[in-house]
């Protein structure tokens, strides 16, 4: 794979030490050359078989690059030292019989625990100065979260009283529907009503414009009949005349003056 993909190193960040680091191992049996920090058991393996290059663990970015430049441009004596290193790793199968011999010769001992030895051994293999600042990033990341519970929490409260207040709108505006509903329909019997009312006057207009009719028709009649008895009662004497136009229109007209 890493000839398939081209690479020319195995590159190590800064993270903690390493007790041994297999994957040194499967660099060297890949043929990469290493770039890795000078602290642990792979700055130690560096040193002894070779293989690569160190950087100071506190170096910065741009000492780091330059390393990693100088090894990439290296000449072809690099692989060799490289095949070397692999050369020189001890196989995994001793490895394991040798951890397993060491357990059978400390289980074989029966020697009661030195719980001094183990607090200095603890003390020299273990580097206090990253667990401390694990410790510190622990607790740098507990503060995050922490803070980004609460502000969730805040979110949350926040979305609920928007939804509470979003659900009193909308009560509100239901409501107000509801009420303008209702003086639509009232609006609308009122506008019903008022059609009935205009029906009606309607009505009475045109019966009103055919009494009219009527009494003009009358009207002309009866200025016609008068016209006609004081025509027929010329050659009677004055007086006669009034007594006799008085009598008929009583008796026609009810005593209703020819107005």
């Amino acid at each position: 794979l890493a000839a398939q993909y081209g690479a020319q190193l195995a590159f190590f960040p800064k993270g903690q030490p390493e007790s041994y680091c297999y994957a040194l191992s499967d660099a060297w049996l890949a043929g990469l050359p290493v770039v890795a920090p000078d602290w642990g058991a792979i700055g130690e393996r560096v040193r002894n078989h070779g293989g690569g290059s160190l950087y100071d663990p506190d170096a910065s970015a741009e000492a780091v690059a330059r390393i990693i430049a100088g090894q990439i441009g290296r000449a072809d004596g690099a692989p060799a030292a490289v095949k070397a290193a692999a050369m020189r790793l001890t196989p995994v199968a001793t490895m394991v019989d040798t951890m397993n011999k060491l357990y059978a010769d400390v289980a074989a001992a029966q020697t009661p625990a030195d719980v001094e030895a183990l607090r200095l051994s603890a003390s020299n293999n273990l580097d206090g100065r990253f667990f401390r600042r694990e410790l510190l990033r622990l607790q740098g990341d507990l503060s995050a979260t922490v803070d980004q519970r609460d502000n969730a929490l805040k979110e949350l409260r926040t979305l609920a009283d928007n939804f509470d207040r979003r659900g009193l709108w909308i009560d509100h505006l239901q409501q107000s529907f509801d009420e303008l509903q209702a003086a639509n329909e009232g609006m609308r019997k009122s506008i019903d009503e008022m059609r009935m009312e205009q029906d009606k006057l309607q009505a009475r207009t045109v019966e009103f414009e055919r009494l009219q009719t009527e009494n003009l028709a009358l009207r002309r009649n009866r200025e016609a009949t008068m016209n006609r008895l004081d025509a027929s009662l010329r050659w009677l004497p004055a007086t006669l005349q009034t007594r006799i136009l008085s009598s008929i229109k009583k008796m026609l007209f009810g005593g209703q003056s020819n107005d």
